[in-house]
């Protein structure tokens, strides 16, 4: 019995890295009018947090410009191109649900996306969102940025 035991505390710590790196995906990732994004022919949403439809707007230093809704159009900026995401569930329709983290390294997790998102005002964190993404939200209501003070108007 004893030897089972420590057999299995010596397999735990080698099989749990694989499960988790089983949620684990990474690639060249787009982003979508409605802030999804595109990631190895998925459709991932970014988990905790709702981005409110804006006013479009456009950034005319692109070529061809690209036009889209605020939040879609900084989070495109922001990713660069590569992510890293963790699978966190699913929506109701069925949405890739993840946490994702672009400027990652072997060394540093680098930036969650939402909260950046958060942290920059152009996102609302969802009711079962970790209390570091409500306590972002709050600050950047505070501070008026983003959604909170910025003069473009809000879709319903």
């Amino acid at each position: 019995m004893r030897r089972v035991a420590s057999l299995l505390l010596l397999l735990v710590p080698l099989v749990l890295p694989v499960t988790l790196l089983a949620n684990t995906f990474s690639g060249l990732a787009s982003v979508a009018e409605d802030g999804s994004l595109r990631l190895r022919q998925r459709s991932v949403r970014l988990w905790g947090i709702y981005l409110p439809r804006t006013a479009e707007d456009c950034l005319a230093h692109t070529r061809p410009p690209r036009c889209g809704p605020r939040a879609a159009l900084l989070l495109e900026q922001r990713i660069a191109g590569f992510v890293r995401c963790v699978e966190r569930g699913r929506a109701e329709d069925g949405t890739l649900l993840a946490t994702c983290h672009t400027d990652y390294s072997a060394f540093d997790e680098g930036v969650d996306l939402a909260a950046w998102l958060l942290q920059q005002g152009w996102a609302v964190a969802r009711p079962e969102a970790p209390f570091e993404y409500q306590a972002l939200e709050r600050i950047a209501r505070r501070n008026g940025l983003g959604l909170w003070g910025a003069p473009f108007a809000v879709q319903p």
